[in-house]
């Protein structure tokens, strides 16, 4: 997925770009930047690295006892399959691809069959992840095809609010999260629901870490590779996708309103 614009690439790069990567520079050509998201010492290191244009990494190999040295993701930006497969073509390339995750209309995979040369694709539609009951609410609301674990429980079933004052209720009244398209759909719901723009701590892919201090208001482009034990989506504007991630940020309770 090629990315023109600094602010589009920065909505997808979910995990953020952290700092410049001095203490890895030597084996980069060019400006890269890490961001670690876990700790060295808990046994499995995850980071965040970012490519300027033009940036490479240097030809090396990890090497490990066993399951392997490391694995790479391509989390935004574009990443050339079919160059590595003419660089190795004995090579076994594995390639995930949620087409119902994608949150921009521009770029991104709809079709994995027709837009690929990939000869084999598998479908992985069980959820482990959500409740039955959100699962069931995605399928039937935005057309998904999850599998869910285990049952339906009515007490559990996702709660679709019909009026805005239900919404301001809900936020202001329960432990939740809230989700939104942008900075400007942010706006609309506080006026929606009768607050100032202060009220809540809106979060988007250009904010390190929150401060805390307020209930946390994420753009979806922020929120997608979180989970939230309640979530409240304004929906508004969202794509059908940018809904279905939404939604499946929840592990407990969903309120919903558009």
């Amino acid at each position: 997925m090629k990315v023109m614009d600094q602010n589009e690439f920065a909505q997808q790069n979910v995990f953020g770009l952290g700092a410049e990567n001095t203490a890895y520079a030597r084996y980069f050509i060019g400006q890269s930047y890490l961001n670690p998201l876990t700790k060295p010492e808990s046994g499995l290191f995850l980071a965040n690295v970012t490519f300027e244009p033009g940036c490479r990494n240097n030809w090396h190999i990890h090497h490990a006892k066993k399951g392997g040295g490391q694995l790479l993701i391509c989390a935004a930006g574009e990443g050339w399959y079919d160059m590595l497969h003419m660089l190795f073509p004995n090579a076994v390339f594995n390639i995930f691809g949620d087409t119902d995750q994608v949150l921009h209309t521009a770029c991104g995979i709809s079709d994995w069959k027709v837009e690929t040369n990939v000869p084999n694709i598998y479908s992985l539609n069980r959820n482990y992840r959500n409740t039955a009951a959100i699962v069931d609410f995605c399928n039937k609301k935005f057309g998904s095809s999850m599998d869910a674990v285990g049952s339906v429980q009515a007490e559990q079933y996702p709660s679709v609010l019909k009026d805005a004052m239900d919404l301001r209720k809900v936020v202001m009244n329960k432990n939740v999260v809230v989700i939104v398209r942008d900075r400007q759909c942010y706006e609309m719901f506080c006026s929606d629901i009768g607050v100032s723009f202060d009220m809540f701590e809106f979060l988007d892919t250009r904010t390190d870490k929150a401060a805390g201090q307020k209930s946390a208001c994420f753009s979806i482009f922020a929120a997608k590779g979180l989970e939230f034990s309640n979530v409240a989506v304004y929906a508004k504007n969202m794509t059908t996708n940018q809904k279905v991630v939404a939604c499946t940020r929840a592990m407990e309770g969903l309120y919903y309103y558009e």
